[in-house]
């Protein structure tokens, strides 16, 4: 049974955030809307621009309709359960062309950047269509799992599935699939081959083609884990990251697309306009292929020294010699890394370089009471994962160390430790820029550097009305945005220039404890703070009682119970166990007492 609390809870943040990723969707599309109208439209119609206003203006549509049935209960309407069989079959199958819309235009534009690579692109293409094929196949199991378990339900006022063996984490697996290698060879392809020029079109290619896999194949992992375990979540959480990744999905591919798209035209804003689409389109084709091969690849044939994007390093000419231009780029790569991560250029080399450099300048009081910040969050996350554990033993029947009842009390009282502690933690990194303001450090930023330090304060203690699951993930998500805006706050010397890497550690290990809990509680279960001290433990216990009833009823004078605290013992009389053991060694089993005097009482009447 469902605690009608936490199944409340659940619902009404699925919604939020589901409005929210509608919101942002809708946001973007209006602010890069222009840039479509002038890049996008004026080009002639070809198939992969009609993939891109697919990608562009199908999803959205299908949000609306999605939050119109997720919001019906707020103004009475109801479905039926055809509609919701209906809805979700078609979206099923929206997410997969969605996905595989995404994927061919990325694919496209790797094309472009790898100068028309005859053998990359037939490998690329054989890749692309062996994994649509099972993504359709994926969508295919689910719409026909779902096509039988679908229904309207008046209790949720959503639809929803009412078994839990639809497996909707298979749909997420191909596009993960393929984000993995093409990132893989576009890197090899990056740091093996050389490159006519540094040109713009294949600065941003490689800078956000990097962060588009990235963030794309997270959304995608984010989505099949919390799909995979949505039988140990509550019910209406079911929904609350699917769909707000499928925005996220589209929203970041329609932004690289435009900004490809926007890189090119100024790479040929000397020569005649050219369309891009439309060469991409065809760009299968054999002449065209090694037409456009001839004016790039001979240049580089003559020319073996030159460098490459993005190290400047010669072409690579064997194995050995790419072996060590991709240890010079992993070199090059770390110290960038490590350099984004500090926000500040150090002159040093390497990521250990770099971040040893920077944690040199970090006073050692500073260093000391950051690290004994964490120590809370240690003992909460272990405390958690140990007892959340030992509460699923004792759900399951199984013999725990901790009593249930004792570890499900504990277990919630540690998660609520730790939320109101992470409130404080925001609270106080919040706090942290108000003295520097008040300090003079970097200048006096006036009203930016005070709403900076407000926010966390608005965003940290309204999380204690929440449930301390959707509590700690709201807080891993402010830790995450704070740092970010610190990232932001040290690269324009408001801070000390150690300070956006002295959080980014901590924040890591904070983050990593209150993932661990999450983990814990979700993967074990059950989870305090949804009402399971209340409701499912007595209706573990009303259960035994049942049982115990039912034995108690069916005993005779062969059986003694003996009731303990909530545990029953059947004690069997030793002459049946006699018996049954002459039995098996094929001896005469023992006389039957009770039976002989109950026979010689019969006689004697």
């Amino acid at each position: 049974m469902v605690n009608d609390a936490s199944l409340a809870t659940g619902l009404f943040a699925t919604r939020c955030v589901n409005i929210a990723a509608v919101v942002i969707l809708l946001y973007d599309h209006a602010l890069t809307l222009g840039t479509e109208v002038r890049l996008i439209w004026p080009a002639k119609f070809t198939s992969a621009k009609a993939l891109f206003l697919f990608e562009r203006y199908c999803v959205p549509a299908g949000m609306l309709v999605y939050i119109v049935q997720l919001f019906s209960g707020l103004y009475g309407a109801t479905f039926s359960d055809e509609f919701c069989r209906w809805w979700m079959g078609i979206a099923a199958f929206v997410a997969w062309a969605a996905v595989a819309s995404s994927n061919f235009l990325i694919l496209l534009r790797l094309w472009l950047v790898w100068d028309r690579n005859r053998q990359l692109m037939i490998w690329t293409m054989f890749i692309f269509i062996g994994l649509q094929v099972a993504g359709l196949a994926c969508a295919a199991i689910v719409v026909q799992e779902m096509t039988s378990s679908m229904a309207w339900n008046t209790e949720m006022q959503m639809c929803t599935w009412t078994v839990s063996t639809v497996h909707v984490a298979i749909l997420w697996v191909p596009g993960m699939a393929f984000d993995l290698i093409m990132f893989c060879i576009t890197w090899w392809n990056a740091l093996t081959k050389p490159r006519p020029s540094n040109t713009p079109l294949a600065t941003v290619m490689y800078r956000d083609g990097l962060y588009f896999f990235l963030i794309l194949l997270g959304l995608r992992m984010i989505n099949t884990v919390l799909s995979s375990t949505d039988k140990h979540i509550s019910p209406g959480l079911t929904f609350i990251a699917m769909f707000p990744v499928f925005c996220l999905t589209s929203l970041t591919t329609c932004r690289l697309v435009l900004r490809l798209r926007e890189a090119s035209e100024v790479e040929h804003a000397d020569e005649e306009p050219e369309d891009d689409y439309e060469e991409l389109e065809h760009s299968s084709s054999v002449v065209h292929v090694e037409t456009v091969k001839t004016v790039i690849t001979l240049p580089i044939l003559h020319k073996r020294n030159e460098a490459s994007y993005p190290g400047l390093k010669p072409g690579s000419e064997s194995l050995a010699h790419a072996a060590q231009n991709i240890r010079e780029e992993a070199a090059k790569s770390g110290k960038d890394i490590a350099s984004a991560i500090a926000g500040v250029n150090v002159p040093k080399d390497g990521f250990l370089g770099v971040t040893g450099f920077v944690a040199s300048e970090v006073p050692r009081p500073v260093l000391a009471f950051g690290l004994a910040g964490t120590i809370p969050y240690l003992g909460t996350g272990a405390t958690t994962v140990y007892l959340a554990h030992q509460a699923s033993l004792a759900v399951t029947g199984q013999v725990g160390q901790v009593d249930p009842g004792v570890a499900i009390t504990i277990l919630d009282q540690a998660l609520n430790v730790q939320v109101t502690y992470g409130a404080v933690m925001l609270s106080f990194l919040g706090a942290l820029h108000w003295g520097m303001e008040f300090a003079g450090f970097g200048g006096h930023q006036g009203y930016k550097r005070l709403a900076l330090g407000a926010v966390p304060v608005l965003v940290a203690w309204p999380t204690l009305a929440l449930d301390p699951t959707m509590a700690l993930a709201a807080q891993w998500a402010g830790f995450t945005a704070l740092w970010w805006a610190d990232l932001k706050a040290t690269s324009l010397g408001w801070t000390p220039k150690w300070y956006a890497q002295y959080r980014f550690y901590l924040s890591i290990l904070a983050g990593a404890c209150i993932l661990g809990s999450l983990a814990g509680i979700t993967y074990w279960g059950p989870v305090g703070g949804h009402g399971l001290l209340d409701h499912e433990l007595e209706l573990i216990r009303d259960q035994r009682s049942v049982l115990a009833k039912k034995v108690e009823d069916a005993s005779n004078d062969e059986i003694t119970i003996v009731k303990g605290e909530e545990t029953w013992t059947r004690l069997r009389k030793t002459e049946d166990i006699e018996r049954e053991r002459a039995e098996k060694e094929g001896k005469k089993p023992p006389a039957n007492k009770k039976k002989e005097d109950s026979e010689q009482e019969d006689k004697q009447e």
